[in-house]
């Protein structure tokens, strides 16, 4: 385990990832789940920067005639607003944001930790 986690430190540390917190588990022998559980819970009540560029985690992409593109994810950080300008990395194609749903309610902005569609 420690050859491992020495491994995934180093692989980490060159990509720029240098405190992250490990947590060996054992589902079935319920061997550092609560310490993960803990951790998760603290990770979730931190507030979330909204002064970041907007950055979504894709789920799914199709698209729907009429509509165009639709994507589907959670956002991790910055914040989008309807018609809003918007880019994709991989491409030079510009697009903008049309509505933002998370599952059926319309919203007209979407924050970091929010699924939307």
């Amino acid at each position: 385990m420690a050859e491992v986690q020495a491994e995934v430190e180093q692989t980490l540390g060159e990509l720029g990832f240098d405190a992250v917190a490990f947590f060996p588990t054992a589902a079935a022998e319920n061997i550092g789940i609560a310490e993960l559980r803990s951790h998760l819970l603290q990770l979730a009540e931190r507030p979330r920067p909204q002064q970041q560029r907007f950055r979504l985690a894709l789920d799914r992409a199709f698209t729907v005639k009429g509509a165009g593109l639709v994507v589907t994810g959670t956002a991790l950080s910055g914040e989008v607003r309807s018609g809003i300008p918007c880019g994709l990395p991989a491409s030079t194609r510009r697009c903008a944001s049309a509505a933002c749903m998370p599952r059926i309610k319309r919203l007209s902005r979407r924050t970091p930790g929010s699924a939307l569609r």
